[in-house]
C-alpha cells in the first residue's frame, strides 16, 4: 500500500526522516523529492499520487497550518478521496511536528498523532494506525497473547508468474499471484514502469479466488500496444492486503521485453471547445476535444476548477474516436449540480496521452461562467 506524506517545504527534514523510516518498515511511501521526475507535471502527479495512496499523512506544524499554497490544495484533495471512504475507515493522519492548534474544521474531528517531544511514541501510533504495528511486535519478540485462530497475520506473496517474457508487435501477458493468508485477500498494489517512466501505480480492489485453505490467487491480464515504446517493463511494488488490513512484504521487482516496430508519434491538440460559457446552477456544459496523433488516444488529463477551489483533477483512461486521418475526438458532459458555488471555473491542465506514452502539451486554461445562486 502507499503512504503519501504532506508536508510544508520548512518541515522537509521531518518529512525526510518518516519516509526513511516508514520505507524500513517496508511500507511504498510517496514523497515529493523522491519520486516525482525532471519535467514531469508535478501538480498532476502529486493529485493522482493523493488519490491512488492508500494513506495520508498530513505533517502539521506552525509553519504549515498558517501558510497558503500546493499543501493546502493536498489536503482538499485527501479531504475528497476521504469522502469516498466509509467513515470507520482511516485515510487520513494528521501528525503535529510542534505545538501548533489545528484550525481547519475538517481536521477537528481526526484524532491526531504528536511526534514531539517523543518521536517514536508518535511513530508507533502512525504504524497503528498503517496495520503494520506487528512488524514491529515480530522485530522485538513479543510472544502472541491470543490464539492464532482468532488473529489475522499479514499475507504471504509466495508466487508471481508470467505467462511469457516478451511480447512482439503488440499483444498481452498474464500474471498470476498466488498468496497465503489466514484472512480473505482483496486488495492488489503494483506498479508497472516502462522505457519512458511510470505507466502505472497503486492499489485497487480486486477479486482473489480461495484454491485451498489460506490459499488464494488471481489472474490479470497486461495489454500491450503496437504502438508502446520497446524495451524492459518492470513489475514493481507488488504487494496483497487481506480484510485484516494487513499487507504482503512487496514482491521482488519481475521484469518482460516488449519489441514493437512501429514508432508512435508525440500526440498534439488541436481543440479544446465548450457548446456554451455561461450555464445555471444544474446545468451542463459539453466540451469536445481534438488530437492529432498517429496512434490511438487513450489517456485524458484535465483538472476542474471553481470557485472553491479544485473541484476534481488527474488523469484516466478515455475512449477517443477516430474521426479522421490521425484526427481522434472525445465528448463528455460537465454537469454542474444547483448547489455548485457560482463563478468562474476553469478547465486546465489538459493534455492527452496515446498508446506510445506519449503526453501532448497542455492546452490553454479554458473557463465557463456558473450563474444563479444555490440556495
Amino acid at each position: 500500500m502507499t503512504v503519501f506524506i504532506s508536508y510544508a517545504k520548512e518541515d522537509v527534514e521531518h518529512a525526510r526522516k518518516l519516509y526513511a523510516d516508514l520505507k524500513g518498515t517496508g511500507f511504498d511511501v510517496w514523497l515529493d523529492e523522491e519520486i516525482l521526475r525532471p519535467g514531469q507535471n508535478w501538480r498532476i502527479a502529486i493529485n493522482d499520487a493523493i488519490r491512488k495512496s492508500r494513506f495520508f499523512i498530513a505533517l502539521l506544524s506552525k509553519h504549515s497550518v498558517n501558510k497558503r499554497g500546493f499543501v493546502q490544495k493536498e489536503l482538499r484533495i485527501a479531504l475528497d478521496v476521504l469522502a469516498e471512504y466509509p467513515r470507520s475507515e482511516v485515510f487520513i493522519i494528521p501528525a503535529r511536528l510542534d505545538d501548533c492548534s489545528v484550525s481547519d474544521d475538517n481536521l477537528k474531528d481526526l484524532h491526531y498523532v504528536d511526534l514531539f517531544p517523543d518521536y517514536q511514541k508518535g511513530f508507533d501510533k502512525i504504524l497503528l494506525s498503517l496495520g503494520a504495528m506487528e512488524r514491529k511486535v515480530n522485530q522485538i519478540s513479543i510472544p502472541p497473547v491470543v490464539s492464532p485462530e482468532s488473529v489475522a497475520y499479514s499475507p504471504i506473496i509466495e508466487e508471481v508468474l508470467l505467462d511469457r517474457t516478451t511480447i512482439k508487435g503488440g499483444g498481452q501477458i498474464q500474471v498470476t499471484l498466488r498468496a497465503k493468508s489466514n484472512a480473505p485477500i482483496r486488495w492488489l498494489d503494483r506498479g508497472l514502469e516502462g522505457p519512458r517512466g511510470n505507466v502505472y501505480g497503486g492499489g485497487s480492489r480486486t477479486r482473489f479466488e480461495q484454491l485451498a485453505n489460506e490459499i488464494w490467487e488471481t489472474t490479470w491480464v497486461e495489454k500491450i500496444s503496437r504502438w508502446a515504446p520497446s524495451g524492459v517493463y518492470t513489475y514493481t511494488r507488488i504487494s496483497v492486503r487481506n480484510e485484516a488490513e494487513l499487507s504482503s512484504t512487496p514482491w521482488p521487482s519481475i521484469q518482460f521485453m516488449v519489441e514493437n516496430s512501429e514508432a508512435a508519434n508525440c500526440p498534439i491538440l488541436q481543440t479544446v471547445e465548450l457548446d456554451k460559457k455561461e450555464i445555471p446552477a444544474g446545468g451542463e456544459v459539453k466540451i469536445t476535444i481534438r488530437g492529432l496523433s498517429n496512434a490511438p488516444i487513450r489517456l485524458l488529463n484535465k483538472m476542474l476548477i471553481g470557485p472553491r477551489g479544485i473541484v476534481y483533477g488527474g488523469g484516466s483512461a478515455t475512449n477517443f474516436r477516430q474521426v479522421g486521418l490521425e484526427i481522434w475526438e472525445h465528448q463528455w458532459t460537465e454537469e454542474i449540480s444547483k448547489w455548485a458555488p457560482p463563478g468562474s471555473y476553469t478547465l486546465t491542465k489538459v493534455s492527452i496521452e496515446n498508446e506510445g506514452q506519449l503526453v501532448s502539451e497542455e492546452w490553454p486554461d479554458v473557463t465557463f461562467t456558473v450563474t444563479g445562486s444555490n440556495g
